[in-house]
């Protein structure tokens, strides 16, 4: 495994665009994964958020979908990559909704997520 298993979370905050408004972002838009490792994802929000990951067999918790839960910090995801996730997925893009604008996270437009080999 490379880098650290337990990263800085990848935070979705609130924040103003010139050309659109109000926007939700991903910090960081890009994010490395490696087998092993547990990511956290956190909304800066009230009303909480959904991830949405269209390659599931990747991580331990099953689905395409998941509720952030709401914790005192705010709300969270926790998602532990397979040690034995598949090999060849690469780089894809994944999604957050934001239940506090209606909208979805921009990031690296959108957010992405690359699991490295």
């Amino acid at each position: 495994m490379i880098g650290n298993p337990y990263p800085e979370p990848v935070v979705f905050r609130h924040d103003r665009n010139e050309s659109q408004g109000e926007i939700f972002r991903a910090e960081p838009g890009v994010l490395a994964l490696n087998r092993g490792q547990a990511v956290t994802l956190h909304h800066e929000g009230e009303q909480g958020g959904v991830v949405f990951i269209p390659y599931p067999d990747i991580f331990e918790e099953k689905g395409y979908v998941h509720p952030l839960v709401k914790t005192p910090e705010g709300f969270r995801l926790v998602l532990h990559v397979r040690e034995d996730a598949p090999r060849g997925k690469g780089e894809f893009d994944y999604a957050v909704f934001s239940h506090d604008l209606k909208r979805f996270a921009v990031g690296n437009s959108p957010p992405r997520m690359i699991l490295e080999p």
